[in-house]
């Protein structure tokens, strides 16, 4: 079901874009300084990160991105001053982890093996 969507997707993108490559190359690159750069340099080093503000910051960070990118495509809606679209969704992403993993207390900070402890100590 998973591929079949993603097929109609693809083709969808394919026939209703005129600049695919372009779209595909500022998408990819967004989505992942927003996603996944953020949720490995930020959540593997800092101990108060989450698994909730990680899924949180990569949902909103793709829907973002999708969006704004889409919105610009179609002349709708840009970014003020020629912001790229993945810069703004990463710095969005940013602080919803940190505010999520901030506000979600110590009951949300996880506990970690004492060999890998000592190691984000140093």
């Amino acid at each position: 079901m998973a591929s079949a969507l993603l097929l109609i997707v693809a083709a969808a993108f394919a026939l209703y874009m005129e600049s695919l490559i372009a779209l595909l190359g500022t998408f990819g690159w967004g989505t992942f300084a927003a996603a996944i750069v953020l949720s490995v340099a930020i959540g593997l080093n800092w101990k108060r990160a989450t698994a909730p503000a990680c899924v949180w910051s990569i949902s909103l960070s793709l829907v973002l991105n999708f969006t704004l990118e889409l919105l610009d495509r179609h002349g709708i809606y840009s970014l003020p001053y020629g912001m790229n679209v993945g810069c703004l969704s990463l710095l969005v992403s940013i602080a919803v982890f940190v505010a999520i993993s901030w506000f979600s207390g110590r009951s949300g900070q996880r506990k970690l093996p004492a060999d890998i402890a000592v190691v984000m100590d140093a």
